[in-house]
């Protein structure tokens, strides 16, 4: 969730924040999926940067040190009419080497 870390082999990755949620809302009808951004920090030993991944838009991934670390969902779904506190969301990563 925003502001959480998590560690995978010497990576260090922080949910730093949401930065657009288009989403199309599941109980609408959209012509156009949306897209959803998020900052997500990495870090390896004195080296740090911060990626911006997306849902639907370009880039979904990024490589960094002989991994790929992608954004495979952005967590609540979006709903009509309803809005989604920024410590409510999730984001499900991928890291594989």
């Amino acid at each position: 969730k925003v502001g959480e870390s998590v560690t995978v082999a010497d990576l260090r990755l922080t949910f730093r924040s949401v930065e657009g949620d288009s989403r199309c809302p599941t109980d609408v009808v959209c012509v156009w999926a949306g897209d959803g951004e998020i900052a997500l920090k990495i870090e390896q030993g004195s080296k740090a940067a911060v990626a911006a991944l997306h849902t639907t838009l370009e880039p979904k991934k990024t490589e960094w040190d002989g991994y790929t670390i992608a954004l495979v969902n952005l967590l609540p779904e979006r709903k009509a009419n309803t809005g989604i506190d920024s410590a409510d969301y999730r984001a499900e990563i991928l890291v594989t080497r």
